[in-house]
């Protein structure tokens, strides 16, 4: 049966305190849901009121998850390692990534959970994305960050297989927006950065020629989707592995001049755009990453990107301009 249908339920949700934990909590809250958000030390959003518990805890040395699941219909794991700390520290990116999402899953079967969705990224697919790809096609990256969320998603899909919960991975491409808790560790993302760089410096600067290519997608349309396949048709739940990205790849400077392009009108004067020339190292081969189950499904997703870079650089202003120091 359909978990959803504007039916309001309970939902846990990891990462409240991260970039895309907030926004999905934000989003969920707008059908009425019921919210137990779990982060690390964030207190929670002011607007959030009395229908999201916020639990501060560290899930790497929680042992007992049991006692937050209590009439819980859905778990929705965001919380994990960035590529950064991934990279310099691939243990913890495996114990986090893996070993957690097993435990937290074990947790929600055994307290009846009827879904669990596990947020990973479409970079487990190669390190550089070359050609077609789809939710069919191999995984070959080896970097931690990849390896470490392939992990997680297969404790996710086995126990889907194995119909202990309805378990379902969606992998992200480059998502980007601003966050709800003002200490989200969330500016190493392109695009954030660059909508920092406008306000900060009232310039953009990229670290290479911009010619490598992307698949970006708004937080608001992850949420949309998040929101659809919660609350949307019921063969939704026969597809454990979807892609959701958006339909067309851009360079890193199409993206950069786009910023460019939202900042001048949002400020009001110039802001220069400086790169430097291309590197013949740089990986600049196009491709095409498909979203093959949500178009079976029916769902459209949106390119568009000038609202959210809109809505983030609206919050730079406010959060990196509210002190002289620009401090971060």
């Amino acid at each position: 049966m359909p978990l959803g249908n504007d039916v309001s339920m309970k939902i846990l949700v990891t990462g409240a305190g991260g970039l895309l934990g907030g926004r999905i909590i934000e989003s969920l809250l707008q059908n009425g849901h019921e919210i137990v958000a779990l982060s690390r030390s964030y207190p929670g959003s002011e607007t959030w009121g009395k229908a999201v518990q916020v639990v501060n805890l560290d899930l790497n040395y929680q042992t007992d998850l049991h006692r937050y699941m209590e009439g819980v219909t859905l778990v929705i794991h965001s919380a994990g390692m960035n590529a950064k700390d991934s990279m310099s520290d691939p243990a913890s990116a495996l114990y986090f990534n893996g070993v957690i999402t097993a435990k937290l899953l074990s947790a929600a079967v055994a307290c009846c959970v009827k879904k669990f969705i596990y947020i990973s990224t479409a970079h487990v697919y190669a390190g550089n994305l070359q050609g077609i790809i789809n939710e069919k096609s191999p995984v070959t990256n080896l970097h931690p960050y990849a390896t470490s969320h392939k992990a997680g998603e297969d404790i996710i899909l086995f126990a889907n297989e194995q119909k202990k919960i309805q378990g379902t991975v969606l992998r992200l491409s480059n998502a980007f927006g601003y966050p709800v808790n003002d200490l989200a560790n969330c500016w190493m993302l392109l695009v954030n950065d660059l909508c920092r760089q406008a306000i900060i410096n009232g310039s953009l600067q990229l670290n290479s020629s911009g010619n490598q290519f992307r698949n970006f997608i708004s937080i608001t349309e992850v949420c949309r989707v998040i929101k659809y396949l919660v609350e949307g048709p019921e063969r939704a739940s026969i597809y454990p592995l979807i892609n959701v990205a958006s339909k067309n790849v851009i360079s890193i400077l199409e993206m950069a001049k786009l910023v460019q392009e939202r900042a001048q009108i949002l400020l009001g004067h110039k802001v220069s755009l400086l790169y430097p020339e291309n590197n013949t190292n740089e990986f600049n081969e196009p491709f095409k990453l498909q979203t093959f189950v949500l178009d079976q499904l029916g769902y459209s997703v949106s390119n568009e990107f000038a609202d959210e870079i809109d809505l983030l650089l609206k919050y730079c202003e406010v959060i990196f301009r509210k002190n002289n120091n620009h401090n971060d």
